[in-house]
């Protein structure tokens, strides 16, 4: 005769699909950050190929996918499932731990992720319209923009101030991204 198992090993065994559903939308969460960082921190990003991470997002819905409908079908028709809680677990756990050392490539160097909102910056109005014009003048003269590699830090050093405070100015003076804003002088270059 077959032992039933315990009530918390039951419970555990139904919180499976919902640990990984976890995992996967904090995975996915990251992901797009992550993409929307790339482009506020550098300003070219052809050398940066993250397709195997969309890949490895999309492997990982399908498969908690499956997981979910294989539970949700034992719930129905009564089908007792014999599924190895430490397999979904750890797959969850790699999978996320995966995705966030990925974000930390040596040719990405990512800058702290700002969150589009500059409540704390104490950069004023005044200030923020110097350190633009030193920007503008800087873009024109010295031509930054050539350099493929020009990144969000690079530039910041070049004008004297901090890659938080020229992220801001770009986001909030000429409402674009670091990636638009420097694309946008190699645009205007190839048209002359």
């Amino acid at each position: 005769m077959r032992k039933e198992p315990q009530w918390h090993i039951k419970l555990v065994g139904m919180l499976i699909p919902f640990v990984g559903v976890f995992y996967m939308a904090l995975t996915v969460d990251k992901t797009i950050k992550f993409n929307k960082q790339i482009k506020n921190s550098l300003s070219s990003i052809e050398d940066i190929d993250l397709s195997w991470l969309l890949y490895l997002v999309f492997g990982t819905a399908i498969i908690w996918f499956i997981v979910l409908l294989s539970y949700f079908v034992g719930f129905l028709f009564g089908d007792q499932l014999q599924a190895n809680l430490m397999i979904y677990i750890s797959i969850s756990i790699f999978l996320y731990t995966l995705a966030i050392k990925s974000y930390k490539q040596p040719e990405i160097k990512i800058i702290e992720e700002e969150n589009g909102t500059y409540k704390k910056s104490g950069l004023s109005d005044e200030k923020a319209g110097e350190y633009l014009m030193t920007l503008v003048e800087t873009m024109e003269k010295d031509q930054p923009y050539l350099d493929p590699k020009l990144s969000l830090n690079q530039l910041a050093e070049k004008i004297g101030i901090s890659s938080h405070n020229l992220s801001e100015i770009i986001n909030t003076k000429q409402n674009q991204n670091f990636y638009d804003f420097v694309n946008s002088y190699r645009v205007e270059e190839v048209k002359n």
